[in-house]
């Protein structure tokens, strides 16, 4: 789910200055005006999250508001109370070798304990998007077969403009391989 390999050069750099979604407002005291929301963050860590296989869940996640994951077979409340160990368990009787148990249980871990102020990026729709989290992890009660099993919400949406309410289109030149040769996930 998190692939660190897939970052674009503007993901690795955690000072980048982005803007809030532009239906995010501010009411000045000292005006009234409503004026949109433009800050500087500064974030305490970046992660790049492919919203499901192939990014299948970015639709979703896009429109809704929120950061989707998966893992059905892990169960939420032993990443809520902490349980790693279990949740390695878990993991291995899936069938993962212990590299995919190691990376498995990071992404687990990331999701749930990362702060609110994790830049999560993504790629969709032909733009890199970025959102902050709001709050811990929902689970899912009854998910679709073959859909996220959880979700975070986010701050203010998903954006996929910069500070200055440009795009932030994706150039052939950050493709990944993959999506170069036409698959999205190998």
């Amino acid at each position: 789910m998190l692939d660190r390999s897939n970052w674009t050069s503007a993901a690795r750099h955690a000072n980048c200055q982005l803007m809030m979604n532009p239906r995010m407002i501010d009411l000045r005291p000292e005006t009234g005006q409503a004026e949109p929301l433009a800050r500087t963050f500064a974030p305490s860590v970046v992660r790049y999250i492919k919203l499901g296989r192939g990014g299948q869940w970015s639709d979703q996640a896009l429109d809704q508001g929120i950061i989707t994951f998966g893992y059905l077979k892990i169960e939420h409340v032993v990443c809520m109370k902490g349980d790693w160990a279990l949740a390695r368990q878990q993991l291995a009787q899936m069938g993962r070798r212990s590299g995919g148990v190691s990376n498995g249980l990071r992404e687990l871990r990331e999701f749930y304990e990362l702060p609110n102020d994790a830049l999560w990026v993504t790629c969709a729709r032909g733009h890199f998007w970025w959102a902050f989290a709001d709050g811990g992890v929902v689970e899912i009660e009854h998910p679709l077969p073959g859909g996220p099993t959880r979700y975070r919400s986010t701050r203010a949406g998903w954006s996929n403009t910069d500070l200055n309410g440009e795009p932030l289109t994706r150039h052939p030149q950050v493709l990944g391989r993959d999506e170069v040769l036409g698959h999205e996930d190998v």
